[in-house]
């Protein structure tokens, strides 16, 4: 059977209305127009409350507040845990669900907590000084959350992100 649609990725749009974007833009509509179309109304999940959104958070929080206490100095009242139990407490009465349950979503909470400040002890050891921690940068109020010093060197962590970057660059 033969097919009356043309096989190009553009065939359904005039050159006049292709977009003048970056990059990983012009793939996705080289790649398909209407898929590229519709990508520009998506609403990410992070808008939507999640399970994996507010436990991140809340781990976040703890991270925050242990940083602040161990390595600026900082005197904080509240316990990194009590920290990140309130902000989970915060966000799981806020929006109305029964899939979940405090208790397990607090289990994963302390677990993620412990094992990402293990690993960060692990990474920093003694010669790492941490300078800041969730410094806000510029008018859109984008934060850092962890600028530290080693060997002469800043570098800038971000706990979410799969970025790594290499401290001779």
């Amino acid at each position: 059977i033969a097919s009356t649609v043309e096989s190009t990725p553009t065939s359904s749009v005039k050159p006049a209305e292709r977009p003048l974007l970056r990059q990983s833009e012009v793939k996705r509509w080289l790649t398909c127009p209407v898929f590229w179309k519709i990508s520009q109304k998506w609403v990410p999940r992070a808008e939507r409350w999640t399970p994996h959104r507010v436990v991140g958070s809340s781990i976040h929080k703890a991270i925050e507040i242990w940083l602040r206490q161990a390595y600026l100095g900082e005197s904080i009242s509240q316990e990194p845990l009590e920290g990140a139990r309130s902000i989970l407490y915060e966000e799981f009465i806020k929006h109305e669900q029964d899939t979940w349950d405090f208790t397990a979503l607090d289990t994963l909470v302390r677990k993620g907590y412990a094992k990402l400040k293990a690993a960060i002890e692990e990474r920093f050891g003694t010669t790492t000084r941490v300078i800041a921690v969730e410094r806000s940068f510029g008018e859109k109020g984008r934060v850092v959350d962890c600028i530290v010093e080693e060997a002469g060197r800043v570098g800038i962590y971000d706990w979410k992100s799969a970025i790594n970057l290499d401290w001779d660059t």
